[in-house]
């Protein structure tokens, strides 16, 4: 497990994972960047890959542990940010979805498995019309997509 690692004043938050059946996901922990709101209040500060329970923006309760981990225990507010994932079958088409998915309002990030790209939806952005688009690319066999953590209407 990591130590507290601090970038501009961001912290990794550490949220425990449980593997399906299937392996997935392939780790039993994710750390997700946050700033610091109080001692134990943090907003998520980036887009998880894995973690169902918050998407970005997203104030948590953490546990800081004597090794200096900071662990999450709860979300105490929702921003309305929504977050998907989705992995390509082939590499070459990864900056162009990103591209648009930008151009329609989302951030993105790229995980170190080059085909997989977490997307964060702001709650001004259509969901619905964000989902449509991944629809077709997931019918012509571009993606696949899963949901993270939905909180539009």
């Amino acid at each position: 497990m990591e130590k507290e690692i601090a970038v501009n004043d961001r912290v990794k938050i550490i949220f425990s994972l449980v593997p399906d059946e299937d392996g997935y996901p392939p780790f039993d922990y994710e750390g997700v960047w946050a700033k610091k709101l109080s001692e134990n209040l943090w907003k998520i500060d980036n887009i998880p890959f894995f973690v169902t329970d918050v998407s970005s923006g997203d104030i948590v309760r953490i546990k800081r542990r004597k090794s200096g981990e900071n662990h999450f225990l709860e979300v105490v507010e929702k921003c309305g940010h929504s977050t998907l994932r989705i992995f390509f079958n082939e590499e070459s088409s990864v900056k162009e979805v990103r591209d648009q998915l930008l151009k329609m309002g989302c951030s993105t990030e790229a995980f170190n498995i080059k085909k997989l790209v977490s997307i964060d939806v702001p709650p001004e952005v259509s969901i619905n019309k964000v989902k449509s688009y991944l629809e077709l690319l997931n019918k012509q066999e571009i993606l696949d997509i899963e949901d993270g953590c939905l909180q539009h209407p």
